[in-house]
């Protein structure tokens, strides 16, 4: 801590503290109004004399003779983390990080944390350190008791990525969080997670095994799929799965801007599963046979899919990456970076 301390403990009145250092505070850009000109004041109700300052004091403002001794106990856990926002950033940084966008954090740590971190923001930068915070329910074990590694009562995150996949438990935690109610974890998730995974991968590959031999320029995914809807001789099936598409994207766009992570997933599992593969799959096997429909129902397998990747891809990155990479309409390196839904 900058706390110094007189090693002869002499009595002194306060104003004869010496003003605080500011210069550390001023290479990160973080002097409010109340640290200008501001003097050291200290009560003398501890026995121990101390001056708080950056720098080390020259001269013991006590006894005028000792070399003062810093204090060797650090900032408490709290306080410091109320600094978090700020005090790691360069003044540059600042500009451009300062303040961020959303806050992501239990509910049990509301007044410990999130509290200080605002009023630290205000004091020190007169300004909010995050425009949200997203309070995230607490996973319990089955019996509904805390995590705790002492007393082995936690779930190893590891072993299940090696049991069933890394996106398979990804989407096991973002299943169960429907709300602000905390969780008892089920494992179970995980499993259906995993036949998830499965499912998309066999679908894509039916897909990729039918990719139209031209590519047409396909609609941007997140707005409505009008370009597809006009193109002539569509089927019922065809126009009801686009329609289902732009149904399910204005839905996930909407939760995901509302934090509703698990609504989001089921909209996108939902459709996926049971619109997509059981009825638009199933139906296209019939229509890529015939010459009249044989054309758009692979354009529309490989937009819907396409589609459907982007919506999937912050619940189950690794999975939809692949096989992203292996579309021929792809129009970005990445999917990660891929605009709009």
């Amino acid at each position: 801590l900058p706390v110094w301390f007189c090693q002869n403990q002499t009595e002194i009145s306060n104003s004869q503290f010496p003003p605080i250092s500011s210069r550390v505070l001023d290479e990160v850009g973080i002097i409010s109004k109340q640290t200008e000109n501001l003097k050291l004041k200290i009560e003398n109700s501890s026995a121990e004399k101390f001056v708080v300052s950056i720098e080390k004091p020259r001269k013991c403002p006590f006894c005028e003779n000792c070399d003062m001794k810093q204090s060797a106990e650090v900032l408490d856990t709290w306080f410091s983390s109320a600094l978090w926002p700020f005090a790691e950033l360069s003044k540059k940084d600042l500009k451009k990080f300062y303040p961020s966008a959303v806050l992501v954090t239990a509910r049990d740590i509301i007044n410990l944390w999130v509290g200080r971190m605002i009023f630290s923001g205000l004091e020190f930068l007169e300004q909010e350190p995050f425009a949200k915070t997203f309070i995230h329910p607490t996973i319990l074990n089955k019996e509904g008791k805390r995590m705790s590694k002492s007393l082995g009562t936690g779930v190893d995150p590891l072993i299940l990525i090696e049991n069933f996949g890394a996106d398979a438990t990804r989407f096991g935690i973002i299943w169960q969080t429907m709300g602000g109610q905390d969780i008892r974890w089920d494992e179970t998730a995980v499993l259906a997670g995993k036949k998830f995974c499965n499912k998309i991968w066999n679908a894509s590959r039916f897909v990729l095994e039918n990719k139209p031999s031209r590519i047409i320029r396909l609609p941007a995914a997140g707005r409505d799929s009008s370009g597809l809807m006009r193109i002539k001789n569509l089927t019922t099936t065809d126009k009801k799965v686009l329609k289902q598409l732009e149904v399910a994207q204005k839905s996930v766009a909407n939760d995901i801007e509302k934090f509703r992570f698990g609504h989001a997933l089921r909209t996108t599992h939902d459709f996926f599963w049971h619109q997509f593969c059981d009825v638009y799959i199933e139906k296209s096997k019939s229509q890529i046979t015939d010459h009249k429909t044989e054309k758009n129902t692979k354009t529309i397998l490989l937009f819907v899919l396409s589609s459907s990747l982007k919506m999937l891809h912050p619940f189950m990155p690794f999975v939809t990456e692949e096989i992203y990479q292996k579309l021929p309409s792809k129009k970005e390196k990445l999917l990660m970076i891929a605009k709009n839904l």
